[in-house]
């Protein structure tokens, strides 16, 4: 099916490796460029017509992969480099970033950079052909430092020159961080 399929073209085919049902071609030639198809557009469809055709009616199913120019590789690094890059944008605007529309391979090779990326989360959303990643800030975890509500922490007003963390006086005590809507819900606290 290959060799048919690339009279119009002027192109060699090589087959490079078959390692556990995996058939890896390359292609070469002149006008490989127009093989790979913007995007790796063009490329994507020979590769999805020859599993079909070699797959159609067989109980054992191969996988045809096809490159040309190493373009699944330079396209693999480019979007690892394009990964890195928008989460260090997530990070810095504290915001969701989400990325040009994507294949499934190429959403698996973004999920997979930033799995262990601290700082974030990827998720997909869209609906095929328009399905994206999405990359998310998350906000760092607070460490727990064991102390319990009304102890010295910065910010809580307990840690004041000649406090020492006693909280003898009548001055209400709300914990750090507590904006004025939620100050309705919140009792007064005293040491009494």
């Amino acid at each position: 099916y290959l060799t048919y399929s690339k009279d119009p073209y002027d192109l060699s085919l090589t087959e490079n490796t078959v390692v556990d049902n995996v058939i890896n071609f390359k292609l070469e030639g002149d006008v490989s460029g127009a093989a790979i198809g913007r995007r790796g557009e063009t490329l994507d469809a020979i590769q999805h017509l020859t599993n079909y055709v070699v797959n159609k009616g067989s109980d054992k199913h191969l996988h045809i992969s096809v490159d040309a120019e190493s373009y699944r590789s330079k396209r693999e690094e480019s979007l690892t480099h394009l990964a890195e890059k928008m989460a260090e944008k997530a990070i810095k605007y504290k915001r969701s970033m989400a990325l040009e529309p994507m294949n499934s391979y190429e959403r698996h090779v973004i999920h997979t950079a930033l799995q262990n990326y601290e700082g974030v989360t990827t998720s997909s959303t869209g609906v095929e052909p328009n399905r994206r990643v999405v990359v998310s800030y998350v906000k760092p975890e607070k460490p727990d430092n064991g102390n319990k509500p009304g102890e010295n922490r910065p910010g809580n007003g307990n840690n004041k020159p000649g406090n020492n963390g006693n909280n003898n006086n009548s001055t209400p005590m709300f914990p750090a961080g507590l904006r004025l809507p939620n100050l309705i819900s919140v009792a007064y606290i005293n040491s009494d």
